[in-house]
């Protein structure tokens, strides 16, 4: 869908056409504000990240997508400004628990949802700002969660407990996933691969990192940050599919 959007330019001869004029419109504002916040040479991150969104949208295999580049290079903050689309969630950090959980029901609280995926239901979005948190976990804690996304990337999740005389719990469903993660990658790439070929990969290049590195210093010394980030945020949020 996204490359349709982009399929035409205003300067399109008179025999092409858009698809999706409105929403071509919105992805430009949407360039516009993060290109004030990160001074970006290429929008190609921006636009990989919201065609993983709309990807997810589409009857297929669950597309997921993971940006690599230095820290405090601007990654963040392209994630960030998708915060509040339709069916997203933002997480720093996951357990095998925090996707389904197993607590008892005399001691859930009020409020309590079962676990991310009981939250999302049949369909959702993760993001995860930052994969480096769930690499740096011990080796057993982290193979959890890799064994899991395994299950949950082929759409169904089930879990037992010995609780309440033995119980389960189940998720049936499509998950789309966007994840930021530093270089630190490489030094996990064994416990990575045990999930398989599961996550596409988009890198930052060092030339186009320096200059988001610079742009994000700058604007911070200017206290603008806050304002121009939380706009980003309002834009993008008219980017629905």
């Amino acid at each position: 869908m996204l490359a349709e959007i982009l399929t035409s330019t205003p300067e399109s001869s008179e025999n092409s056409y858009i698809r999706f004029p409105d929403r071509r419109e919105k992805l430009l504002l949407i360039e516009k504000k993060i290109s004030q916040l990160l001074a970006l040479s290429d929008l190609l991150p921006v636009r990989v990240a919201l065609a993983t969104y709309a990807a997810n949208y589409l009857d297929q295999v669950p597309l997921w997508m993971m940006m690599v580049a230095p820290p405090s290079s601007g990654k963040t903050e392209i994630l960030s400004s998708m915060y509040h689309l339709p069916d997203t969630e933002v997480v720093s950090d996951l357990t095998k628990s925090s996707l389904l959980s197993g607590t008892s029901q005399k001691d859930k609280v009020k409020g309590a949802t079962g676990g991310l995926l009981h939250k999302f239901g049949e369909f959702g979005f993760m993001i995860i700002k930052d994969m480096t948190t769930l690499l740096s976990k011990n080796q057993d804690a982290a193979a959890e969660v890799f064994g899991a996304f395994r299950e949950i990337y082929d759409g169904d999740f089930i879990r037992y407990f010995g609780n309440d005389g033995g119980t389960h719990k189940e998720w049936h469903g499509r998950l789309g996933v966007l994840a930021a993660v530093t270089s630190e990658i490489e030094k996990h790439r064994s416990a990575f691969s045990a999930m398989g070929d599961r996550f596409l990969t988009i890198r930052v290049y060092n030339n186009d990192a320096l200059r988001m590195i610079q742009a994000q210093t700058a604007l911070k010394a200017s206290g603008n940050e806050h304002r121009i980030r939380s706009e980003m945020q309002d834009s993008c949020r008219s980017f629905k599919l």
